[in-house]
């Protein structure tokens, strides 16, 4: 629903020139859609809300900060820490200026995960079997939501029964038996 009155938001702020009404738009449906495990999704609008802050003169308003931290979520995923690193300084420098709960947990996840990279850009896995693909970091992301495996298909358009294979994975390469001890695994590991 979030995601709907965002784009609702973007539409009617565009034709106005309401720049900040569209930075939020689109700062938000970026984080949205990498929530949704839609990689795609989440940098083209990340990166458009970035480019419409430097064209606008908004990339110092800390409205950017949304839409850095998220840029630099998914680049941790794309195992790009170095460049993750500088969006995510551009983002706690702007969420210093003005505190809000939501910047500061969302600031507090990227940090951890940022920590959690070694210095090849690795996500630091100790104690896994075995490294997760893109596909099932896609799968894990979801776990944590009310999703069932079904509706979890459906989401990332795929069949119930790939959803079911990679959740076997999932469980194997993480050492775990049920969907909760996978949740609080990949916790530990940063990749949640």
């Amino acid at each position: 629903g979030a995601a709907r009155w965002f784009a609702e938001a973007a539409r009617l702020a565009e034709p106005w020139h309401v720049t900040i009404v569209l930075l939020i738009a689109r700062s938000h449906l970026a984080e949205i859609h990498r929530r949704q495990a839609r990689p795609a999704e989440a940098i083209t609008e990340a990166r458009a809300a970035l480019e419409l802050a430097a064209r606008e003169r908004l990339d110092e308003h800390p409205e950017a900060t949304v839409a850095n931290l998220t840029l630099a979520e998914l680049l941790v995923d794309e195992r790009r820490s170095d460049e993750a690193t500088v969006y995510f300084q551009r983002g706690a420098d702007l969420a210093a200026r003005v505190p809000y709960v939501p910047r500061q947990e969302q600031l507090r996840s990227v940090r951890e995960r940022l920590d959690g990279v070694d210095r090849r850009g690795r996500t630091s896995t100790r104690g896994m079997v075995e490294q997760l693909t893109g596909r099932e970091l896609s799968v894990l992301r979801l776990l944590p939501s009310k999703l069932t495996p079904r509706e979890i298909a459906v989401e990332l358009y795929l069949s119930l029964n790939t959803i079911k294979s990679h959740t076997r994975s999932i469980y194997r390469k993480l050492g775990v038996q049920s969907r909760h001890e996978a949740i609080e695994a990949a916790r530990g590991f940063g990749l949640l």
